[in-house]
């Protein structure tokens, strides 16, 4: 069998597998025995853009007309846990995991990045907030990425022309405030890890 195209690869917390997408599908890569299980998540639509849970146990991803929630291991239906035609795709977890980072269009400008409470006492069943947004301009703010502390928040934008790698401040840069640029030549994608914990809202 044909192995699928792998889009959008993202390690498990424990390194031991790889979550990525496949034009409408997520599929699970188990690098010990090498087995691809697929999550069969977009029987209703589209499933792209995994990101692991900060405990390795759960998968968000962007769903047709919003993001969902959905059990690493196939079992269960995905939940959703936000609504939106503006294409959102999620990005990052702070250590607790209990706040979700993605970007999605803007009414009036081009992507921003927006955070969403998740009150996760119940794993099985989060309940999400009020999204916030942190970042909106002209420009095309994407990949907002926590640190490990939670304390700052990585991103690309393109404001000054091609995209390159910004940092500010968590949750204060939201006022604008504290940006610094960090890559020297044309850059995108910035990455992180975050170790597993439960919060409650």
């Amino acid at each position: 069998m044909k192995a699928p195209s792998m889009l959008g690869p993202r390690f498990s917390p424990d390194g031991k597998r790889l979550a990525f997408f496949s034009t409408t599908d997520i599929h699970i890569y188990d690098l010990a025995c090498g087995s691809i299980t697929g999550l069969n998540v977009s029987q209703n639509g589209t499933a792209q853009y995994p990101l692991w849970t900060p405990d390795g146990k759960h998968i968000v991803q962007k769903s047709t007309g919003g993001m969902s929630w959905v059990r690493a291991d196939g079992s269960g239906t995905p939940q959703s846990i936000y609504e939106s035609d503006t294409e959102p795709a999620p990005w990052s977890f702070p250590p607790d995991g209990c706040r979700l980072a993605f970007h999605q269009m803007g009414a009036n400008t081009n992507r921003d990045f927006w955070t969403l409470p998740l009150d996760t006492t119940d794993p099985e069943h989060p309940k999400a907030g009020a999204p916030e947004v942190f970042l909106a301009t002209q420009s095309n703010e994407v990949d907002p990425t926590f640190s490990r502390d939670g304390r700052w928040m990585a991103y690309s934008s393109n404001t000054a022309g091609p995209n390159h790698v910004f940092v500010r401040p968590f949750p204060e840069g939201a006022g604008g405030g504290g940006q610094v640029q960090i890559s020297t030549t044309p850059a995108r994608l910035p990455f992180g890890r975050v170790p597993p914990r439960n919060c409650s809202m």
